[in-house]
């Protein structure tokens, strides 16, 4: 498998992003062992030790746990994938503000713009209604 990784980030948060994204979308599972260190290392393209960074990261992050001699483990905790898409939620909404931001669009502008694409693309998916109290926190 190729990975390109972004110069701006870590590797090794890239890796435990994409590996949470993976969990919250359910392509990985719930008590799912996940490779060997040195599996995903070889999988990933990267050093063994950055590989260990990602477990750890996830361990302390309440996403896996390890069992000596047997592996490690995705928690069997039914609000995981409910956090961790709101994580990811959290995230690429900090990241889409950021960028209107950039380019000087106002809170109305930006609520414009979502609400437009929003019925754009409810013809392909519906889209539930925006509650009003989430656009205005969005603006914060």
């Amino acid at each position: 498998m190729k990975v390109e990784f972004d110069k701006r980030s870590p590797i090794y948060l890239q890796i435990v992003n994409e590996l949470k994204a993976k969990i919250a979308v359910g392509r990985i599972g719930c008590r799912e062992r996940l490779p060997s260190v040195r599996e995903m290392a070889k999988l990933y393209g990267v050093n063994p030790n950055t590989m260990q960074r990602v477990y750890h990261r996830l361990e302390r992050d309440g996403v896996c746990h390890a069992n000596r001699g047997t592996g490690t483990f995705v928690r069997d905790d039914k609000s995981l994938v409910t956090r961790l898409r709101q994580e990811m939620a959290d995230r690429l909404v900090e990241n889409f503000l950021h960028d209107m931001d950039k380019i000087g669009l106002s809170g109305e502008e930006i609520e414009h713009v979502v609400r437009t694409a929003l019925r754009r693309t409810s013809m392909i998916r519906p889209v539930r209604p925006l509650r009003r109290e989430t656009v205005d926190e969005a603006r914060v």
